[in-house]
């Protein structure tokens, strides 16, 4: 659903929907509360039908409903904040109704830590957005959230609170310098979880977390050591497809360890093997000197090509196999055959970077290349 480009300025609800800064690319949204509030009960004539669904998000969960507030390409900025964290709250109309029921934020900016200390009762979608200050939610979200394509600088934080609806975030990027934490946090059983095509190069912590309902965590790739500890998981719990960087580091080994023990006291035996958390993640007889010379060649034989994915080579064996099966954005080229094989080092950062558009090409360049050297035999 999420993973669609929704086109949002084709809605049979655009009488509903303000959107602000369209014709801006990052300029401060230089308007009051107040004024904002004045146009939104202007523009409230007709709600949305109960259980309406816009932008890939489920509106009018209440029987109140209100409009949709779209703010694009803009910058929010230590003068602007508290108008977002007046809107994130229940506000009503005069006559007591809900005036806004969901706020979208496309292609904006937050160059200000964004703190949100009451509860969060309107459904927020971020999409294209960049994070370069903290984010913290410190009280319970009673609504949709949705976090889609986001980057993210420094904190990423809901710790310590309760989550009673959708809680997605997909195809998102958590910069070296950044922390999430979603420590102490209650996923009750009517919220459904979903973490997917999410990038970690900081840090990442969830110890003591409990999660009563639905919750999907899909390729999920972490770049540092992370603390997923002391879970307590309900039966509806998915882990697909995790990637270790790293990975012969102890602390990251010692991570990977907890989490397992994490998995197995909650009953995800079969999950343990299939992230790989089982594997000795050493790689026998690894030579350092060999490494550094295929690197300045250009081209990595098995061994070396695990140790800079930071995987196990039995890890990269089973990837290769499945790629030979089936080729998806994901497959890396490589050349050779048996004990031969190497990895253009070329790819491998590719791959390593997600940069899926330049990995197709270096598929298709290579598999030219064994073309042509096959006719010239």
């Amino acid at each position: 659903m999420l993973g669609e480009d929704i086109n949002y300025f084709r809605s049979e609800y655009d009488k509903n929907i303000l959107i602000y800064g369209r014709e801006t690319i990052y300029e401060p949204l230089d308007i009051s509360y107040e004024e904002l509030s004045y146009h939104l009960r202007q523009q409230k004539q007709i709600g949305l039908p109960v259980n309406s669904v816009c932008f890939g998000v489920k509106i009018g969960l209440k029987i109140s409903v209100g409009v949709i507030l779209i703010f694009e390409r803009i910058s929010f900025t230590t003068a602007n904040v508290p108008l977002l964290k007046k809107l994130f709250e229940d506000t009503q109309d005069e006559f007591g109704e809900k005036l806004v029921s969901g706020i979208f934020f496309i292609d904006c900016q937050f160059s200000t830590p964004l703190a949100i200390d009451k509860p969060i009762d309107v459904d927020v979608c971020f999409r294209n957005c960049v994070f370069k200050r903290d984010l913290i939610v410190a009280n319970n979200i009673n609504t949709n959230v949705i976090f889609n394509n986001c980057k993210f600088r420094n904190k990423f934080e809901f710790k310590d609170i309760q989550i009673n609806n959708m809680f997605y975030v997909e195809n998102c990027l958590f910069y070296d310098s950044s922390l999430v934490n979603l420590s102490r946090t209650t996923f009750n059983e009517a919220a459904n979880c979903v973490m997917e095509n999410n990038q970690f190069c900081g840090k990442f912590e969830a110890e003591n977390t409990k999660i009563e309902g639905n919750a999907k965590f899909i390729n999920l790739a972490f770049f540092s050591p992370f603390k997923i500890n002391s879970l307590k998981l309900s039966e509806n719990c998915v882990f697909q497809n995790f990637a270790f960087y790293n990975a012969n580091s102890k602390v990251m080994l010692d991570a990977q360890e907890k989490f397992a023990h994490t998995l197995r006291k909650n009953k995800y035996l079969l999950e343990i093997e299939a992230l790989g958390l089982n594997t000795n993640k050493q790689n026998v007889g690894f030579n350092d000197s060999n490494y550094q010379q295929e690197i300045a060649s250009g081209y990595l034989k098995i061994s070396s090509a695990a140790e800079f994915l930071g995987m196990s080579k039995d890890n990269l064996a089973k990837k290769r196999m499945a790629d030979k099966r089936q080729i998806t954005r994901e497959s890396i080229p490589y050349v050779g055959e048996g004990k031969s094989i190497a990895y253009p080092l070329d790819a491998l950062k590719a791959f390593k970077a997600s940069d899926w558009a330049l990995l197709k090409e270096l598929r298709e360049k290579y598999a030219k290349n064994e073309s042509a050297n096959s006719d010239s035999e």
